[in-house]
């Protein structure tokens, strides 16, 4: 029996980048066909996941990837003929609304030949949304770290598979701010999350980051060909102070051995 032809929905970040090399790991039962980066059309450039840094990434990893622009307003296209095309979305049904926009990109992916769509989903903190777009476009949902308890995601992450990933945004009404300056633009090292959530105001913050408090980029790891370099950055903040992000506009594919 040949293995599912998987979509996963892919922002660089540990948990996404994560699933990749959970399912890389069963290629007869998955075969991880493309990579696929929701954006919704009239946005701000995200800051936490830097969409220029997702395609570096994919470009790494060696797996299509494809934007997959959200807006209500415009009518469904075909990317038949390209692998990484940025595509308006519509509804199948005539609804203007995002989950319909979502449906109607995944019902475009099936027409493909994709076969399942996976994601990093590790608890139910949007309402199932993901969920709820995939049944509708009768997709079977892919997601290996749901409900799975910290202690294993964390000894996946950090001795299964020994991805190194840095914090690139934290928000600063979970996380102090003088703790978001020791995990920003840092690789989040088992001892250095342990530290970071061992002081004051910390208490309550998700070891995986899952309610939003942190997030990251992955620089490497087993299925990187290339790893990335962010040579430096800097500490800025969000209109109205709510977040904190690493900020870095320089980066780079470098091969294993350190050359570019």
């Amino acid at each position: 029996m040949a293995p599912q032809k998987v979509v996963l929905s892919f922002t660089g970040g540990k948990d996404s980048t994560l699933v990749l090399h959970i399912l890389s790991k069963s290629p007869e039962l998955y075969n991880v066909a493309l990579l696929c980066t929701f954006v919704p059309a009239k946005a701000k450039p995200f800051l936490s996941h830097k969409l220029e840094l997702i395609q570096a990434i994919a470009k790494a990893v060696g797996v299509p990837h494809r934007v997959l622009v959200i807006d209500p307003g415009q009518p469904a296209e075909s990317s038949e003929n390209s692998d990484a095309a940025n595509q308006s979305c519509a509804t199948a049904t005539g609804r203007n609304d995002f989950l319909s926009c979502y449906v109607a990109q995944m019902q475009l992916l099936k027409s493909e030949g994709i076969e399942a769509f996976a994601n990093g989903d590790i608890e139910d903190v949007c309402s199932d949304f993901m969920g709820k777009a995939a049944r509708a476009a009768g997709l079977p949902l892919v997601r290996p770290l749901w409900e799975v308890p910290r202690p294993k995601l964390l000894a996946q992450l950090y001795d299964e598979f020994a991805l190194k990933f840095i914090v690139t945004c934290v928000n600063s009404t979970a996380i102090p701010r003088e703790v978001a300056a020791l995990m920003l633009g840092r690789v989040l090292t088992k001892e250095l999350l342990a530290h970071c959530l061992s002081q004051p105001g910390c208490e309550s913050v998700d070891q995986c980051g899952e309610n939003g408090e942190f997030h990251t980029m992955v620089l490497d790891g087993p299925l990187y060909q290339q790893r990335i370099n962010i040579p430096r950055g800097k500490i800025t903040e969000s209109e109205g102070g709510l977040y904190l992000f690493w900020d870095f506009s320089d980066f780079s594919l470098k091969t294993k051995d350190g050359r570019s």
